[in-house]
């Protein structure tokens, strides 16, 4: 297993996703062994999967595992997308062993965030190293900061989800019937997003309070000090002279509501080229949590 380096290509039409889609990383499983003495054995119960293109076990699975090809599921979603005649634009995240694209409908209408508004659209992942499953999500695109919303599962039934597992093998008719009508979901939603929007942007809580759970909500403090900054909060750094440690105080009086929150965590996930993929899945589970949840719940969850 290696660390993954991710190649970004931007996506201005159906055809360039599946252009791209070609020159995706194929993956096989191989017989996995092990040393046993002097000796190495074939572990029947698992395999490794092999990165063709690159040439590096992506990780050990069970026998059972299903490699799900990225190129046949990105060039299927592309499929979907003309069928309904659908025009896109984005951005695509080539890690070589798991894959994502993030896309918004080019012609469909806005949500309203008093200020550019926002263009609706879906996430595509798949990996073949255990990192995620086969998954379409709800996405959007704030237009005022070029942010990515990551909306996940925060509105009911907006989330489909294969994993690469099971009897059967997944057919790619089905991963294409199932696109189709997951992003007619993801459109036919546009108004619980925008009542999500108008709700968030109305809930408001002293900075006083909510500094008590960012700890719990934000785990990395150098995150937590980005967020902040781009809340416009205050951040210094004391040293005591004593211990030489370095504590850092947030200065802010007045009031955040969620939908700044929310947008200054998703500002860090977009912006932030150096963001390993762990922390951006920490950070997207706060973000969604943020969307989600009212602060009189987010206080009672974390406090």
């Amino acid at each position: 297993m290696v660390s993954m380096q991710k190649s970004v290509s931007k996506i201005c039409s159906v055809s360039d996703l599946r252009d791209l889609s070609l020159k995706l990383d194929e993956h096989v499983k191989v017989p996995a062994y092990m040393k046993q003495g002097k000796e190495f054995e074939d572990v029947k119960k698992f395999k490794w999967v092999w990165n063709v293109q690159k040439e590096h076990i992506a990780n050990s699975v069970s026998a059972g595992y299903q490699i799900i090809q990225h190129r046949d599921i990105f060039r299927t979603v592309s499929d979907a997308l003309d069928n309904l005649k659908l025009e896109v634009e984005g951005r695509f995240d080539d890690f070589g062993d798991f894959a994502r694209t993030d896309l918004v409908f080019s012609k469909k209408k806005m949500i309203d965030d008093k200020e550019k508004g926002i263009k609706l659209g879906i996430r595509v992942k798949n990996s073949n190293n255990k990192k995620s499953s086969f998954s379409l999500e709800m996405f959007a695109f704030r237009m005022i900061c070029q942010n990515g919303m990551t909306i996940g599962d925060t509105i009911p039934g907006i989330k489909m989800i294969q994993v690469h597992y099971g009897k059967d093998p997944i057919e790619l008719k089905d991963v294409e019937r199932m696109t189709q009508l997951f992003v007619k979901k993801v459109i036919n939603s546009s108004s619980q997003l925008q009542t999500l929007v108008n709700e968030t942007m109305k809930d408001s809580i002293e900075w006083k309070i909510l500094e008590k759970i960012m700890p719990k909500l934000i785990k990395a403090k150098k995150y937590m000090k980005k967020i902040c900054t781009e809340l416009g909060i205050d951040v210094i750094e004391v040293v005591d002279k004593k211990t030489k440690k370095v504590n850092t105080v947030y200065e802010f009086n007045g009031k955040v509501n969620r939908w700044d929150l929310y947008n200054a965590i998703t500002s860090v996930i977009s912006h932030d080229e150096q963001l390993k993929v762990t922390s951006e899945a920490s950070l997207e589970f706060a973000s969604r949590t943020v969307l989600k949840q009212k602060y009189e719940k987010l206080i009672e969850v974390y406090k």
